[in-house]
């Protein structure tokens, strides 16, 4: 696996980072990008959700992202659910933040 690069070593900012930057990435490419294991992403979604920089936006995906209305704001599609970047954590990383 290779590890993404970012601007940050927080690994939670470059999560972010990875969602509010692509169209539709699932669970297992970002943990190939971010070189840890599935669990711990989801760890660390559920930490930005509770933060309020991530929502779940429906229970229903199957991967068709182009017909999606949901289509530009789908960060992540993690079984059924599907992630997105909040404003509050757009605001956050353009701030250089999500503490």
């Amino acid at each position: 696996m290779t590890q993404e690069t970012h601007e940050t070593h927080d690994p939670l900012e470059a999560l972010l980072r990875i969602l509010a930057t692509e169209q539709a990435i699932t669970l297992r490419g970002v943990a190939e990008r971010l070189d840890v294991a599935e669990a711990t992403i989801e760890q660390m979604l559920e930490t930005l959700r509770g933060a309020g920089y991530l929502r779940v936006l429906s229970a229903s995906c199957d991967g068709h992202c182009a017909r999606c209305a949901s289509s530009a704001t789908c960060g992540l599609f993690s079984g059924s659910r599907i992630w997105a970047v909040t404003e509050r954590g757009r605001q956050a990383l353009a701030a250089g933040q999500h503490h």
